[in-house]
């Protein structure tokens, strides 16, 4: 449809270049269009009677002082008829990748020349007629993208509505079942596998709730929570499924370690996704370790594990959301190292990953400790330890 900002930069056209006509002509493989005109009834012509289809072949402004004296032109209708046209100056509408798609035109009745100010005025009439059609192009884009987008929103609110509905029940079921078995059991053993079973249901049951109410890094909470604390309840969360795939698992506290800052249940969900590919990826006999260590204002954590690691070119993707390596064995969504830098930054820290291939990789990240001290000694002003570091 014809759009007023168009058809104000024909009318500037025109009372610019003191011409009747003026239009924006977009030339397609057997016609030419006219997106805005002034001074004629006709929308679009063929091209056999096209000046247009010309003047996109040309480096610059296609000027024809007399039609009727150019040999190209005295034949066509346009030339011929009772309006008959003339003069024509056209200059190109370029598209960025350097496509004429058409002109911004000016034709008259009579014969005549356009000076330099009008050239010129002409030019950057038509650069301001390209940007217009770029915009209006950008813009149908964005609302394609956003229409995706809003059924992508759509499709994963109906995933979190499914999963929470569909795992509550259960999850209860197998909750109640362990209580029962750790009322009278029969052997030691059993009452501590029912305690696993317990803990385990009772945390997933935590974050089903959750992602039925929100996004998870939407309600962090802040405590001040002990590091040593943390790292036991981790290796008792993980101690039987890493027996079960022979693995040794173990922590490390290294110096005197400060309380952080931080969500407990946020917390656990970095070590679930982290332990998890460790102990996933780890062969039988290797093992796993988990580390703290004081870090200027922060306390900083380590996974570190003895797989078959990541190679250097994908390691600035590991935390994107859905990317899974290409080489990766283990099926998987690729969204739990995304969910954990998103947990991690929102509670006011950093996660990285450093790795060899053969030898294993460490992924980190860091807690704001409870208490600040000295802006001097800031995260901020030091340097993650690397694997040579030790």
């Amino acid at each position: 449809p014809q759009e007023a900002e168009f058809d104000e930069i024909t009318r500037l056209a025109s009372h610019i270049c003191q011409t009747p006509i003026a239009m924006v002509s977009l030339v397609t493989a057997d016609r030419q269009w006219f997106k805005s005109r002034i001074g004629v009834d006709c929308c679009e012509t063929s091209l056999d009677v096209s000046i247009c289809a010309q003047a996109i072949l040309e480096p610059d402004i296609f000027v024809v002082p007399d039609t009727m004296a150019d040999t190209r032109f005295a034949d066509i209708s346009l030339v011929c008829d009772e309006h008959c046209v003339r003069f024509y100056a056209g200059a190109q509408l370029r598209s960025p990748d350097g496509y004429a798609l058409g002109t911004l035109c000016v034709l008259d009745t009579r014969p005549r020349e356009l000076d330099d100010a009008q050239l010129s005025a002409l030019r950057m009439l038509a650069a301001q007629t390209m940007h217009l059609i770029e915009l209006r192009r950008m813009l149908n884009r964005q609302a394609e993208l956003t229409n995706r987008l809003q059924e992508r929103i759509e499709a994963l609110h109906s995933t979190h509505r499914m999963v929470s509905h569909d795992l509550r029940s259960p999850l209860t079921t197998a909750h109640l079942a362990a209580q029962h078995l750790s009322i009278d059991p029969d052997r030691e053993t059993t009452r501590k596998l029912a305690e696993h079973v317990m803990s385990a249901t009772k945390k997933m049951t935590a974050l089903v709730n959750d992602l039925s109410a929100q996004t998870p890094e939407s309600v962090v909470s802040s405590d001040s929570f002990s590091p040593e604390q943390l790292l036991d309840e981790v290796v008792a969360f993980f101690e039987v499924p890493a027996r079960n795939a022979r693995i040794e698992l173990t922590s490390q506290t290294l110096g005197s370690l400060p309380h952080v800052k931080c969500d407990p249940q946020r917390t656990f969900q970095v070590f679930n996704n982290l332990i998890g590919n460790a102990l996933k990826f780890a062969s039988p006999h290797n093992s796993v370790t988990l580390r703290a260590r004081p870090f200027g204002g922060y306390v900083l954590f380590e996974v570190e594990d003895q797989g078959p690691g990541i190679p250097e070119e994908e390691l600035n993707y590991v935390f994107e959301p859905h990317w899974r390596s290409p080489s990766a064995q283990a099926n998987g969504t690729g969204v739990g190292l995304s969910i954990a830098r998103q947990l991690v930054e929102a509670q006011g820290g950093r996660i990285g990953v450093e790795s060899e291939v053969g030898k294993g990789t460490v992924f980190w990240f860091t807690l704001p400790r409870a208490s600040r001290i000295s802006m001097g000694d800031e995260f901020s002003d030091r340097r993650i330890p690397s694997r040579a570091d030790g």
